[in-house]
């Protein structure tokens, strides 16, 4: 539908930015830092899986682990194609000026959406933007705190590391809800700052969480039969290398230009 609309196709006749600007890279880098998902994720996923297995007495095969962490990433990957798409199509061209205030700026972009595709998407988009939002948000505040607790006690084997774990657990799921609300509150009217700063380290990190979870799976701690591959190995390492040279592109632009 908004391929069709007036609006895209002003976008698509508009003419694109240079990639190679400060602006651009800064952007593109952010961009990355968060899509589909933060490389960390990785982590999340390890560790809801293993407390899966200890609440249903399952443990789930290398093809299972597999299975339900592809349902969950390719689906990101679709759903984040599909806001690219309506990004490029509806907000690129539109000739607004976005505000760095963040409810200003969700109000703009449900309103934006509303004069492209019709008054009758607008409680669709916002429902939409609602449930992308509290999904993130549940998600996190039960991801960081589980890190954390795991952070502070690695010997999980130990029943009293795992009542000690329980209760970190439950003091970071109240402050960190608190830090985040008292960094929004004093940074509500610089709203892409905070984005650009948050996916921009998130970004910055991914090299060496990714060179972490490589070690990982290759490491003495993963059965043979369950390690990648080579083909696996040298996608992986690639990878890896490219995230390495996009960090230190962003770096030097950051510092020197």
């Amino acid at each position: 539908m908004a391929f069709g609309a007036g609006t895209a196709t002003k976008a698509l006749n508009t003419p694109s930015p240079s990639l190679w600007t400060t602006a651009s890279i800064g952007f593109i880098i952010a961009f990355m830092g968060w899509m589909p998902i933060p490389i960390d994720a990785s982590v999340w996923h390890s560790i809801w899986t293993k407390e899966k297995s200890k609440q249903t007495h399952h443990k789930p095969s290398i093809k299972e682990v597999f299975t339900d962490f592809n349902i969950g990433y390719l689906s990101a990957c679709f759903i984040g194609l599909l806001f690219l798409i309506l990004g490029a199509l509806v907000m690129f061209g539109s000739s607004t000026s976005f505000s760095p205030n963040s409810v200003e700026f969700s109000s703009q972009l449900v309103a934006l959406y509303g004069k492209t595709l019709g008054a009758w998407s607008t409680p669709i988009i916002s429902i939409a933007a609602f449930i992308t939002l509290l999904s993130t948000t549940l998600t996190v505040t039960d991801a960081f705190p589980r890190v954390i607790s795991e952070l502070l006690n690695p010997e999980e084997s130990l029943v009293q590391n795992e009542k000690k774990k329980w209760k970190e657990y439950k003091i970071s799921i109240f402050v960190i809800p608190l830090v985040s609300l008292g960094i929004l509150f004093f940074l509500s009217g610089s709203f892409m700052f905070l984005i650009d700063f948050a996916t921009g380290l998130s970004f910055l990190s991914a090299p060496f969480l990714a060179y972490f979870n490589y070690r990982l799976v290759i490491g003495p701690h993963m059965r043979e039969d369950d390690k990648p591959g080579k083909r696996y190995r040298t996608f992986s390492l690639i990878c890896l290398g490219l995230l390495s040279i996009f960090t230190l592109v962003y770096l030097y632009y950051i510092l020197f230009l």
